[in-house]
């Protein structure tokens, strides 16, 4: 028998149980997970989520059609907050990532998602000085047992080395989802539904705001509009930007 370091025989004699035991499967493919560092899902289909490819509008992050810098929204009706910077595009297997976190309330999934997230702040923001993370807080007296966002925002908090605040950007009341809703209605439905507790925590800080998916931008908005009302500087960061 050749010899093992005793970490590389315990990790062996893990996967040995996970397989003979356990039989887990990728939740998206359903072909057996026989790696260590796989969890929920392969590593096949982690690697089919991949980043935005082209030129993207450099405020919201909208993926354009040629080489301008800013699409016709932003140039008519520039956002409040600084810039949104997306992994990929809400589309494909990445989408179908992050329906299976949010809905299948699969916790291990926030380190892989999470990862994506880490990758665009190395590569864009390291120099950005960021004072906290902030994640777009879930409906108030939900029930499930993690919140999918604030776990992600913990990871990247915890990774950069950048505090996260807790209960400073606060949910009043329950809405509907917005992806239900045309766009009229996801104005009206997010109207007041946000809150700030602590104010002056936040007052002069440059916030990382971390959400899931940027598609109107309506929520997003709604957030920054308070954070900036505090001479916040916001700037965002999501996993995936609509189509």
């Amino acid at each position: 028998m050749t010899g093992r370091s005793p970490r590389s025989l315990a990790s062996h004699i893990s996967r040995v149980i996970r397989l003979v035991f356990f039989d887990p499967v990728c939740r998206m493919c359903g072909k057996p997970l026989v790696f260590c560092d796989e969890t929920i899902v392969c590593r096949d289909c982690a690697a089919m989520a991949t980043p935005v490819r082209g030129p993207v509008c450099c405020r919201c992050g909208k993926l354009l059609n040629d080489r301008s810098n800013l699409c016709g929204d932003c140039m008519l009706r520039p956002p409040v907050f600084a810039r949104n910077l997306s992994y990929g595009l809400y589309d494909g297997a990445l989408k179908d990532l992050i329906l299976l976190y949010k809905y299948g309330e699969l916790q291990p999934l926030s380190r892989l998602l999470a990862s994506y997230l880490l990758e665009v702040y190395k590569d864009n923001l390291l120099d950005g000085g960021f004072d906290c993370v902030l994640a777009v807080p879930p409906d108030p007296g939900r029930r499930r047992e993690f919140d999918p966002l604030s776990a992600m925002a913990k990871i990247v908090a915890r990774k950069t080395g950048i505090p996260y605040m807790r209960h400073i950007l606060v949910k009043k009341r329950n809405t509907e989802p917005q992806s239900t809703l045309p766009l009229k209605q996801r104005l009206r439905n997010l109207d007041g539904a946000f809150e700030l507790k602590r104010r002056r925590r936040i007052s002069g800080k440059n916030v990382l705001l971390i959400d899931d998916v940027f598609t109107t931008g309506t929520t997003i908005k709604r957030c920054a509009e308070l954070l900036v009302q505090m001479d916040a500087a916001v700037t965002v960061l999501t996993l995936a930007r609509s189509v």
